[in-house]
């Protein structure tokens, strides 16, 4: 199934929390905590402008209350470095009672895209 831009920004809350709890994220340009559309629009113009994707595979998932995660294996390349970057994430959704996501978190080897980035 295929989502538009506008499709997938419609389902998020105006005020969406994007990177919750996160806390510190070591100046990894793609894991910046901020609110808002214009925050998550920022997000992935970053991801477009770095990321070289070799693959992005949904494994599964997870449900419960008002949360979904999402476990994926990414491969890609950082295209500022040269770097590669290839694992695990999970990806954790938060919902409100109309079903707009409110608050988003990745949770990847930040070791490794500490690394990738520089």
């Amino acid at each position: 199934m295929q989502v538009t831009c506008r499709q997938f920004f419609s389902k998020l809350a105006e005020d969406i929390t994007w990177e919750h709890d996160l806390v510190e994220n070591y100046g990894i340009p793609w894991l910046a905590p901020g609110k808002g559309i214009a925050h998550v629009s920022d997000f992935f113009g970053v991801v477009h402008k770095e990321f070289e994707i070799a693959s992005f595979d949904l494994i599964s998932f997870l449900e419960g209350n008002n949360q979904v995660a999402v476990v994926c294996r990414m491969k890609a390349k950082i295209r500022s470095t040269g770097k590669p970057i290839n694992g695990l994430e999970v990806h954790l959704w938060t919902f409100d009672r109309t079903g707009k996501v409110v608050r988003f978190r990745h949770f990847v080897d930040t070791h490794q895209h500490f690394h990738a980035s520089r």
